[in-house]
């Protein structure tokens, strides 16, 4: 993959988390690197080996509870709202044949755009309203590469 190619929305990102001394944790390879974060993996394994240094917290090792300040009714409120977004996106984002799967997996893979990016071109291409949403970018991503006998997940894409 080559360089990331980074959406306006990335730039913008990338650029909160810094000023908040934030680190961004992200499964979106180009993303990831372009912002030197992190995968969800690799972030609990930090903060795992952080709260092993704090006697107060060590008793909360294993326990998420000591590696989170959201409240389970916040974490259970996003993570069902991403669900329900992530669900309409796979279910109104439509790849069209190998060819299309073909330009999306180059915009990806070759040209190395993020999810944010691939779903701002794709949206602006064949006029649809979703632009740079993260989710609907892993779900054209995700369409694309299944056409093409791929995974997402997986190298070249990811």
């Amino acid at each position: 993959m080559q360089d990331a190619h980074l959406d306006p929305d990335d730039l913008r990102v990338i650029a909160e988390a810094r000023a908040a001394g934030a680190t961004l944790i992200t499964w979106d390879t180009p993303l990831r690197e372009a912002a030197g974060g992190l995968t969800p993996y690799e972030a609990m394994d930090q903060a795992i080996d952080e709260v092993q240094g704090i006697p107060e917290l060590q008793q909360g090792v294993g326990d998420i509870k000591a590696l989170r300040s959201l409240s389970p009714r916040d974490l259970t409120a996003l993570a069902t709202a991403a669900a329900d977004t992530a669900a309409y996106f796979q279910k109104s984002i439509h790849v069209e044949g190998p060819n299309t799967a073909g330009v999306v997996r180059q915009w990806r893979v070759d040209a190395g755009y993020t999810w944010r990016s691939g779903a701002r071109m794709y949206s602006t291409a064949w006029h649809l309203p979703f632009g740079s949403n993260q989710l609907a970018g892993m779900a054209l991503c995700e369409q694309a590469a299944k056409l093409l006998g791929e995974d997402f997940m997986k190298a070249p894409w990811n």
